[in-house]
């Protein structure tokens, strides 16, 4: 789904850098606000897929040198990340509020769109969260998960 909408995302703005080149008005207008619109959707959606994938950048100094238990222990703790999400969540959607009454110029939709993604890509970083702590908690710190090959660092 993020590839489709990342594709069309990407086939909205190349139309406009040449509707901008080949039309007196400068481009297309919409164009300009679609991905204002969508960028937060968009970077939300990825971050709560790298967690369930475990592509986040970590630090695993400490992690390595401590036991089994210590190690499940410690990353049990990552549940804390869960009641940040929460407050950050609780504020987005403030601002939402805030902001509801603004409309941007040609496409009149709400400026709080992109506050309520940030909101609902809390509660899915929650939720993802949640769910790597279960894991761990019954399996152990080996059910983390690993990110494939290609996605790390050399």
């Amino acid at each position: 789904m993020m590839l489709l909408f990342g594709t069309l995302l990407m086939a909205v703005m190349t139309a406009n850098v040449i509707a901008r080149c080949l039309l007196a008005s400068g481009g297309l207008d919409w164009a300009e606000e679609l991905p204002q619109q969508l960028f937060p959707w968009f970077i939300m959606a990825g971050v709560a897929l790298a967690v369930q994938r475990g592509g986040h950048i970590a630090v695993e100094w400490l992690p390595g040198r401590l036991g089994r238990r210590s190690r499940q222990a410690l990353l049990l703790g990552g549940l804390l990340v869960v009641l940040a999400d929460g407050v950050l969540a609780q504020q987005a959607l403030a601002v939402a509020g805030i902001v509801a009454v603004e409309l941007s110029p040609v496409m009149r939709l709400p400026t709080s769109y992109g506050y309520w993604a940030i909101a609902g890509g809390c509660v899915l970083l929650a939720a993802s969260s949640v769910s790597v702590a279960l894991r761990v908690a019954l399996l152990g710190p080996e059910a983390m998960p690993q990110p494939m090959p290609e996605e790390q660092p050399a």
